[in-house]
């Protein structure tokens, strides 16, 4: 699947508990490179055309941040620190545990394992709570209409919104770490029944994967730092 869509879900809440001393903040323009400036305008540009952002008329306003990974491709991200991320209270939904999710899998004998494309990008924010991602860019403001990367309660509303999947979907034997979806089977009839569940279950929900990165009906998995 190659076209980034919308998940078909209710929006999670990023902001249902701002703390009484909320107030917008714009923080002041920074300064780039040529570059920089160059990959920050294809960059927005992108994002429009894709729907995750639009234009805004916020009074909140954070600055976007341009890192590189290891491999030294550059990121464009949104720097919240300053802003909303300073009147949030940590969403306290807890993660899987990592040792307990290995020994649940470890039982079963066939896997396939789910990489969600720009996972963050698939989920959509409020309309209401659209005002607190503004950032600059270009000297124009935008605003996300899906989770971006930078603020603070992201991990924890798609931790959430992936077990609610599996949940409302009756996806047994499918286990989700944030984007990483590992589909189980005891063998491999069973493996392939629970894999096209899952397949029309992401179908119907606009589940976005990167088919090239997923590993389909195999019998040795890695999976968080561990071998099965």
């Amino acid at each position: 699947m190659c076209n980034l869509t919308t998940l078909n879900i209710p929006p999670p809440s990023l902001f249902q508990y701002l703390t009484a001393d909320v107030k917008p903040i714009a923080t002041k323009s920074r300064k780039y490179s040529e570059e920089d400036k160059l990959f920050i305008a294809a960059e927005t540009k992108r994002l429009l055309e894709e729907g995750i952002i639009e234009p805004s008329d916020s009074p909140w306003r954070a600055q976007e941040v341009v890192n590189k990974n290891e491999g030294r491709k550059k990121r464009m991200v949104i720097d919240y620190s300053q802003t909303i991320n300073k009147f949030t209270q940590l969403d306290a939904y807890p993660l899987p545990r990592i040792g307990e999710t290995v020994n649940k899998i470890a039982q079963y004998r066939v896997f396939s394992t789910i990489d969600l494309k720009s996972a963050y990008h698939q989920v959509p924010i409020k309309r209401s709570e659209r005002q607190y991602t503004a950032f600059e860019a270009n000297t124009s403001l935008y605003q996300f209409c899906r989770v971006p990367f930078g603020v603070t309660n992201r991990v924890a509303a798609f931790q959430r919104t992936m077990d609610n999947f599996v949940s409302n979907e009756s996806l047994n034997d499918t286990f989700a770490y944030l984007d990483d979806i590992t589909i189980c089977g005891r063998d491999q009839a069973h493996h392939e029944r629970n894999l096209e569940r899952f397949l029309a279950a992401a179908k119907r929900n606009n589940l976005t994967y990167n088919e090239e990165k997923c590993v389909f009906s195999t019998r040795i998995l890695s999976i968080l730092d561990c071998s099965i």
